[in-house]
């Protein structure tokens, strides 16, 4: 996780932007692999020990409670999150909620001795599993293409979006975004 200079040495202001970038990177690749496992869960239950943000806000609590909050994630007053590992990454969830995190970390071989180095480039956070596509319009094009146009908040990306539309299991192929869709 770090850029090396021509003579094989960290260098400078290049180096700390190479450091940032490669450990967005992975912790991109872990919440991703943190969103497929937790997808085969449903996003329609909670889990035991996730943790989850109040809808309008930054704050968010643990669920201690399955039961009791059931009701709350079914009238959407609660957002299912996911991890982008880092030092701010509060070790909030526990039980079945933090074995899943750990699988999606070490289904890509990230272990505690990376996740310290990550720890100095990366803040880490939690993002929501699940964003509203505003606006949204889709135009068929000439039997092959479509446009799909829509408005995402700030940090959501496309490309699930653009996969539960194409049916495409890797979001890739036919399906192309243009910036500020």
């Amino acid at each position: 996780l770090s850029v090396l200079g021509a003579r094989g040495k960290r260098s400078g202001r290049g180096a700390r932007f190479g450091d940032r970038l490669h450990v967005s990177i992975v912790q991109a690749a872990i919440f991703n692999r943190y969103l497929e496992l937790r997808r085969t869960l449903g996003f329609d239950r909670l889990i035991d020990g996730e943790f989850v943000r109040l809808q309008g806000s930054r704050s968010g609590f643990r669920v201690d409670d399955v039961a009791a909050e059931q009701a709350r994630l079914d009238d959407g007053d609660l957002v299912l999150t996911g991890p982008l590992p880092g030092p701010k990454l509060r070790p909030d969830s526990r039980g079945p909620a933090l074995r899943l995190e750990r699988a999606a970390l070490w289904s890509l071989g990230v272990g505690p001795r990376l996740q310290a180095r990550m720890g100095k480039s990366g803040a880490g956070s939690r993002r929501d599993l699940v964003a509203p596509a505003e606006e949204l319009s889709v135009r068929a094009g000439d039997g092959r293409t479509a446009e799909v146009t829509c408005r995402l908040r700030p940090g959501v990306y496309a490309t699930e979006l653009l996969r539960a539309l194409t049916g495409n299991g890797d979001g890739h192929g036919a399906a192309t975004a243009s910036p500020g869709a």
